[in-house]
């Protein structure tokens, strides 16, 4: 492996929309790992979970050590989700929302709505930044 592969060695990556999946990199080999659309990844190594979000069935697949789950609600073109702690933020473009989820309740525990108008702002790419939730948007 050339130095500049390195960089995209161990790399998942999230396909979106019709014909997507989650594809991961490994030694300049690409695996399909499976074909459901994915918009939305995150692992957080500290609580060793990895979570994806799956597009058109408004459902997000929890993954440690110990189980994969799948949660679901009513959230519409999901984007993004990041875990922080016990919560786990979704993006919902359509609903111009994002969700805190509790991890530790199993239950949405806020819905942050920024306009009624749908997919007006087209939130994406939560993270957080000195302590606050950030995200992008246009619309």
């Amino acid at each position: 492996m050339t130095s500049e592969n390195v960089l995209f060695d161990n790399l998942f990556i999230s396909a979106p929309n019709n014909m997507g999946g989650l594809l991961a990199l490994f030694d300049d080999d690409v695996m399909v790992v499976d074909d459901r659309p994915t918009c939305g990844l995150c692992w957080n190594q500290a609580q060793e979970i990895f979570v994806r979000a799956i597009q058109h069935s408004d459902r997000v697949v929890i993954t440690t050590p110990r189980e994969t789950k799948e949660i679901s609600g009513d959230w519409g073109d999901l984007h993004d989700v990041l875990v922080v702690a016990d919560d786990l933020y979704i993006v919902s473009t359509q609903h111009n929302t994002v969700v805190r989820w509790s991890l530790s309740k199993n239950a949405e525990a806020e819905r942050i709505v920024l306009s009624t108008i749908e997919d007006s702002w087209h939130i994406n790419c939560l993270g957080v930044l000195s302590g606050d939730l950030c995200f992008t948007a246009f619309g």
